[in-house]
């Protein structure tokens, strides 16, 4: 099935690529700046909050959550909060008064 989709000229992401992409279609760069809404989620990430209690405190809902979550992990890169923290700082992406 994936060889004839992408013999046939289409586009295939493995499972779960799906989800973070962006509006063109295209994953986003590792580095690219986050969005003020990412960054909310991102601050929330790193202060250890799960799931549940990001969307309880932003008011939105937890799947909009793991949405911006696996974008802000494609942008920053890490496995962990601990990860995005240190490589957020390093890259620029975010500095001390954003914490």
């Amino acid at each position: 099935m994936v060889y004839k989709r992408i013999t046939a000229g289409q586009n295939y992401y493995p499972a779960g690529v799906g989800a973070v992409l962006d509006k063109e279609g295209s994953i986003p760069a590792i580095g690219e700046k986050l969005t003020q809404r990412e960054l909310e989620v991102y601050k929330l990430l790193v202060a250890s909050k799960n799931r549940q209690e990001i969307a309880e405190i932003l008011s939105i809902s937890e799947h909009t959550v793991k949405h911006h979550r696996r974008r802000i992990y494609l942008k920053c890169g890490g496995n962990t909060p601990v990860d995005l923290l240190r490589n957020g700082l390093i890259k620029g992406l975010i500095s001390e008064e954003d914490l």
